[in-house]
């Protein structure tokens, strides 16, 4: 498991093997123009629960409504009305 001190920040887990493609688009996102460009076209907060085998949950939400980052939790405020659910073993 790969730690970070602030709990909101985005930690790839060995619970969650999905979770390694949110530090992917964090990393994506951390060039700027690339940031601006997800912005202006996400225009929304997107929020996703992950759930795993064991049948624990773990949520992470993309802002590309202004921050255009990732973070763990559900965030202030999500957009839309949308859901997705899978096993995070799969994805």
């Amino acid at each position: 498991m790969h730690a970070t001190p602030d709990a909101n920040s985005v930690a790839t887990t060995d619970k969650f093997p999905s979770s390694a493609a949110f530090d992917a688009i964090n990393s994506a996102l951390s060039d700027p123009a690339e940031k601006k460009t997800a912005i202006k076209q996400g225009n929304a907060v997107f929020a996703f629960t992950l759930k795993n085998a064991a049948g624990e949950t773990e949520s992470w939400h993309i802002d590309l409504k202004s921050k255009g980052e990732v973070n763990k939790g559900l965030g202030d405020k999500p957009t839309g009305e949308f859901g997705i659910r899978c096993l995070s073993s799969r994805y």
